[in-house]
């Protein structure tokens, strides 16, 4: 066998890649979700991801007690809490978000009836930022260490399964690879 026939580069992938804009519910990211909202005591709790090639933040999961009529599936990226704050590539937290001068118009208090955010970043196959894991309160509400603590672990978890489901794919994309490479030299020969 001839060296050097598969490319070797790194796979890329973006998330339709992964198959996590699709809409599909899936179990794993409601389980995960879900059980923030349940521990944390939240409102609401949402795993947002950033879509970025149509510049929009998709739910891809959410946990809301008491219905989720007010919550569309897409916001557009500029003019939404979660993306301002998944564009900061960081967890923050948000005490009173209708009194935050850096949203400005992007906070519209009817359509988001939540005061107080907890949000944790989730991270891709590469480890760069893919979206947040944000718990929301109905009251301003200060969060303890441990609150945190917990909503980190939980992102972590989401961050995991993507990191399974891309590892899944490149073993798909290597076994395609590897087929096409045994019938050109079975050709060949």
């Amino acid at each position: 066998m001839r060296e050097g026939l598969i490319n070797s580069a790194p796979a890329r992938f973006d998330l339709g890649d992964l198959g996590l804009l699709d809409g599909a519910s899936e179990r794993e990211f409601e389980v995960i979700t879900r059980t923030a909202g349940v521990v944390l005591q939240s409102s609401a709790a949402l795993f947002c991801l950033l879509d970025e090639p149509r510049s929009s933040v998709f739910i891809r999961s959410r946990y809301i007690p008491r219905g989720s009529s007010l919550l569309p599936d897409k916001y557009a990226q500029h003019h939404s809490m979660f993306a301002r704050i998944i564009e900061r590539n960081k967890g923050v937290k948000i005490t009173d978000l209708a009194e935050v001068a850096e949203f400005g118009e992007a906070f519209e208090p009817s359509v988001l009836p939540f005061k107080s955010a907890l949000i944790e970043p989730v991270y891709g196959p590469a480890m760069e930022p893919i979206g947040c894991l944000a718990v929301l309160s109905n009251v301003p509400r200060k969060w303890a260490e441990l609150e945190r603590m917990e909503l980190r672990d939980q992102a972590h978890l989401l961050s995991r399964y993507v990191l399974l489901r891309a590892s899944l794919e490149t073993l798909k994309r290597l076994s395609r690879e590897r087929d096409a490479l045994s019938k050109a030299q079975r050709y060949h020969n």
